[in-house]
């Protein structure tokens, strides 16, 4: 079974306008509601690991990085205009920042401002940026996870020939 989904925004003036990017990113990446215990730190009753001051520049990406300890932050400009004077914020100080390329090799330091980047776009340019933040003085408890029992290796692909030779579904494969 194969399935997709897709919308229709509709919306007066442009796509911009609309924010027809932000609309698809929630549609194909809704937030997905989980329980925690509560907290007695003193965060508040919110917290944002990230916020950025325009609606023109998102998101795209936050990871550890692949071969250090930097976090990495993906953006991109998604509105085909010009964006000068973006603010991103963290909760927590700043103490370096780099520019990196799609695999993380460095390309040029950033100057810093305490808990935020301001950065320029080009119209659609993505950009890549590795971070080092201070230490939080917030202690929080590990999160717990459990191992699921998943099959990954099904046999799930065969010859038109020999349509049973595989079970992905009732008995039946994709046709190789």
């Amino acid at each position: 079974h194969n399935r997709f989904s897709f919308a229709i925004c509709g919306h007066p003036g442009d796509w911009r306008k609309a924010n027809t990017i932000r609309q698809a990113a929630a549609f194909n990446q809704p937030i997905i509601a989980f329980e925690s215990r509560p907290f007695d730190g003193n965060m508040g009753r919110t917290f944002s690991f990230v916020s950025v001051n325009s609606e023109q520049v998102i998101v795209r990406a936050l990871k550890k990085a692949e071969n250090s300890n930097e976090i990495i932050i993906r953006l991109q400009e998604s509105q085909g205009k010009e964006a000068s004077g973006v603010r991103i914020k963290f909760p927590l100080r700043i103490l370096s920042a780099r520019e990196v390329n799609g695999v993380e090799e460095p390309l040029r330091r950033i100057s810093l401002s305490d808990t935020t980047l301001v950065l320029n776009f080009k119209p659609y340019q993505p950009r890549t940026i590795a971070l080092i933040l201070a230490a939080s003085v917030e202690k929080v408890s590990p999160a717990q996870s459990i191992d699921l029992g998943l099959d990954y290796n099904l046999d799930a692909i065969s010859p038109d020939d020999n349509k049973s030779d595989g079970n992905i579904i009732d008995g039946k494969t994709i046709p190789s």
